[in-house]
């Protein structure tokens, strides 16, 4: 982007702020910059603007370029060139644009894949001697099967847990039981014998 700034005769400042590659300047309302003045001729010069450098071109009426006068002629200007066309003085600046710093953003995805793959490695490392957990067929010593269960399980003895009885042995309990009654009857018709005979 390039700005024009137009000081006329009684001091007056224009400014033009542009893009374009070509502007004329010149007396005429069909110029890009137009100069009232009866010194200046239609179509005066021509600012040929480049990324490298502005050329200003006279056509043949005469410019005064930092206090040379040039005719017909073109010429590299820079900004702290004065361009003097009739009565006025044309220079120009270039404003550069400002571009707003991006600042970096952690990836959550590219955080989250390194902490899988290092929880990964943690828990998959397979032990000195032992086989990759990644083999298809993992070997009865691979760190991918369950842990023994005698490691995290409490500890008890058997004799801790009572024992359910038998089919036999409730079958003798209950046999048990009817001698018993069986006996006490006999006994209770021995006595009513004995006492009522």
């Amino acid at each position: 982007m390039i700005v024009f700034s137009i000081i006329d005769k009684d001091g007056d400042t224009d400014t033009l702020k542009t893009s374009r590659t070509k502007l004329t300047v010149g007396g005429a309302y069909t110029d890009d910059i137009t100069l009232l003045d009866d010194d200046v001729s239609s179509e005066h010069g021509v600012f040929d603007i480049t990324k490298e450098e502005v050329i200003y071109t006279d056509n043949g009426f005469g410019t005064l370029v930092s206090g040379r006068e040039i005719v017909g002629e073109s010429v590299p200007i820079s900004p702290e060139d004065r361009v003097a066309v009739g009565s006025s003085v044309v220079t120009y600046t270039l404003e550069r644009e400002e571009t707003v710093p991006v600042r970096h953003m952690p990836s959550f995805t590219s955080d989250v894949i390194k902490v899988t793959r290092s929880s990964y490695s943690k828990a998959f490392t397979p032990a000195p001697g032992t086989s990759s957990p990644h083999e298809e067929d993992p070997s009865p010593e691979s760190p991918l099967q369950a842990k023994d269960v005698s490691q995290t399980a409490p500890d008890f003895e058997l004799r801790d847990i009572p024992k359910q009885p038998s089919d036999r042995s409730c079958f003798s309990s209950l046999f048990g039981s009817i001698k018993l009654v069986v006996f006490i009857i006999a006994v209770i018709f021995l006595l009513i014998e004995h006492f009522c005979g």
